[in-house]
């Protein structure tokens, strides 16, 4: 069969391959008017890497790639606004590809300094994360430290489809339950350590969020009623307070207008030493004690 050109991309059989500079400025054209230029090349950068595992040095000797036969439908999702990462099924986190879908958030940086922080402290033991959605954060902490008993609850069965999914892919053993938090005394098991990043905006913050956070993104993983925002945080405290073991520790990612509230409620359920950690930006983002 001859071969054919079609605005750059060569067309040989069913498979079609192009340089990654052009699948670049494609993207960037595609996503200018949905999220400015500098946010657009970002975003062509990342799927390049996501997608097509483009680093530095491809990009710059303009690697041929192959696309996939779903390129057009890619291209229909992204220019409707969904994000990237829905898209294309996956997010790196902690140097892991973690697969996501609808069930799932995205994970964000600040989330990964969270488990930089627990990391920095913790070194072993038995560990719980507590509304685990994609898997991310107990996934990330048994790669790195694969001496520790790792468990993860969720309260939705496809987050944890997808969970672990995301195990049985990067070959990391984690315990995945279905478990409601707000009915943990039906549980079983003591921890060293309980991490969570529970659902913490606020009702009213619906109004400051981007459209492709509300549209695209489970509202059951990140609303909280603005007349309760510890609504979470005050039940994985009072589970912590039974279930962790002697001089155990429990982490939170919190919104950060509540650092002094989450911290207050800690002291007074009998945690000691509770800490607040700004996040990269500056904020408060964590608050972790010992029980």
């Amino acid at each position: 069969m001859p071969l054919q050109f079609v605005s750059t991309v060569l067309i040989s059989g069913q498979i079609m391959t192009v340089g990654c500079k052009e699948i670049f400025r494609e993207l960037v054209e595609l996503l200018d008017s949905l999220y400015g230029q500098q946010e657009a090349e970002a975003i062509a950068y990342r799927i390049l890497d996501l997608q097509f595992a483009i680093g530095k040095l491809d990009f710059l000797l303009n690697k041929e790639i192959e696309l996939p036969t779903s390129w057009e439908q890619i291209k229909l999702e992204l220019q409707a606004g969904k994000p990237f990462q829905y898209v294309l099924g996956k997010e790196f986190f902690c140097d892991l590809k973690i697969g996501l879908n609808e069930s799932t958030l995205i994970p964000r940086p600040e989330t990964e300094e969270l488990v930089g922080l627990i990391l920095s402290k913790v070194k072993g033991g038995k560990i719980l994360d507590i509304g685990t959605g994609s898997g991310c954060i107990p996934l990330s902490i048994k790669k790195s430290l694969p001496q520790a008993e790792v468990f993860a609850w969720d309260i939705s069965e496809l987050a944890l489809d997808q969970a672990k999914k995301n195990a049985e892919n990067l070959q990391i053993n984690v315990d995945f339950q279905l478990q409601d938090v707000f009915e943990w005394r039906n549980s079983e098991g003591n921890w060293d350590v309980i991490i969570s990043n529970p659902p913490y905006v606020l009702e009213e913050e619906k109004k400051e969020m981007k459209s492709h956070v509300l549209d695209f993104e489970p509202p059951l993983a990140l609303f909280v009623p603005n007349e309760n925002p510890l609504l979470y945080y005050k039940a994985i405290a009072e589970m912590a307070k039974e279930r962790l073991n002697p001089g155990g520790f429990l982490y939170f990612e919190i919104n950060q207008l509540f650092g002094k509230e989450v911290k207050q409620m800690m002291e007074n359920i009998g945690f000691e030493n509770v800490q607040i950690v700004k996040d990269f930006r500056g904020k408060d983002r964590f608050v972790y004690g010992k029980f």
